[in-house]
């Protein structure tokens, strides 16, 4: 099984077009888990409509409390049904991704223990993202990489 964790504050009107993607693309048996953080949109509503038609469980809670909170909630909601052959890909709500990236990574995963998608890396790419993000992005990549300083990880 496949388990796209997604936390989403506020994203409904990307919903549609972010599970829709998703499922047209990625091959396999999956579920798309959205961690509602305390969206106060139409999030609640999208999500009852899209579980019609889509593999998509919304988990979640009133009070925002942010992305990384959002990801450790997901995980607990995760890891205890977690199986030997597992997947768990996460993504973000903002239809940024390269859904046509998703079964490569799911191959190397295969292989690997872990993989990463960064738009810093070789041949990588911002797609959909304002000026001022990515400025932010690689100035916090540098950052990480003077701190941290592990090689070949950005």
């Amino acid at each position: 099984m496949i388990y796209v964790l997604i936390p989403s504050y506020n994203e409904a009107k990307n919903l549609l077009k972010l599970v829709t993607n998703i499922a047209e693309s990625l091959n396999g048996n999956k579920e798309i888990i959205i961690v509602d953080d305390g969206s106060t949109d139409k999030t609640v509503q999208i999500i009852k409509k899209l579980v019609r038609t889509y593999p998509v469980k919304r988990i979640g809670y009133r009070q925002n409390t942010g992305a990384g909170h959002a990801f450790k909630y997901g995980f607990n909601y995760l890891i205890p049904s977690l199986k030997n052959n597992d997947l768990v890909v996460t993504m973000e709500a903002d239809n940024t991704t390269d859904y046509k990236s998703l079964n490569k990574m799911v191959s190397f995963a295969k292989k690997n223990d872990l993989v990463l998608a960064s738009p810093h890396t070789k041949g990588g790419s911002f797609i959909g993202v304002s000026s001022f993000r990515i400025a932010l992005s690689r100035i916090s990549s540098f950052c990480d990489s003077l701190v941290f300083n592990i090689k070949k990880i950005k």
